[in-house]
């Protein structure tokens, strides 16, 4: 799950192909783990820096 983005980066993040979902009434984007995950982390992190790296079991 990505955190600390600001509503104007929505569509950008759709746009690298964050899958975006609804819940608990607040919009959260998260990195696929299928192939295209890595390039996606990638494209990311060009941009922003990484904070923290956290495993949900």
């Amino acid at each position: 799950m990505l955190t600390g983005y600001s509503d104007g980066m929505r569509d950008w993040l759709r746009s690298l192909g964050l899958l975006c979902e609804t819940i608990s009434w607040k919009l959260r984007f998260f990195v696929l783990t299928t192939e295209a995950g890595p390039a996606i982390l990638s494209q990311l992190m060009q941009r922003h820096r990484m904070l923290d790296v956290v495993s949900w079991s």
